[in-house]
């Protein structure tokens, strides 16, 4: 994707396009499209480059918990799980079966139910 040029929408809609592909409701599908599409640029283009920043996939883990969800893909190396634990050790990984990239949207009772979960487990007592 053009980070700013001529082609930055069409760049854009083609990666959304793609992300949204497998979202099986319409309704959900669309919503994603819209709200994806209407963020500004400049907050794309620098989550973009802060994803791809060498740096910050150094060599020093992260060591606070981490609950990590994704949609089980073949798109996923089989070692990445693995290569996730090497960046935070402690890491709940939970990967959903028939869901797509949107795990949240697509089954919010079971993502919930994770979420919470993992908060209870890991705030401290005197918090709750």
């Amino acid at each position: 994707m053009d980070r700013g040029g001529q082609d930055y929408a069409a760049g854009l809609a083609k990666m959304v396009n793609g992300m949204t592909a497998s979202v099986p409701d319409a309704r959900k599908k669309e919503h994603i499209r819209t709200t994806m599409l209407a963020t500004p640029q400049s907050v794309i283009v620098r989550a973009g480059e802060g994803m791809l920043d060498p740096q910050i996939w150094g060599g020093d883990p992260i060591r606070v918990p981490v609950l990590v969800v994704v949609a089980k893909s073949s798109g996923w190396p089989p070692d990445y799980q693995t290569y996730v634990q090497t960046l935070a050790p402690g890491a709940r990984y939970i990967a959903f079966e028939n869901v797509s990239h949107f795990v949240m949207m697509d089954d919010p009772k079971r993502f919930n139910t994770v979420l919470d979960s993992f908060l209870q487990a890991e705030l401290p007592k005197k918090s709750r």
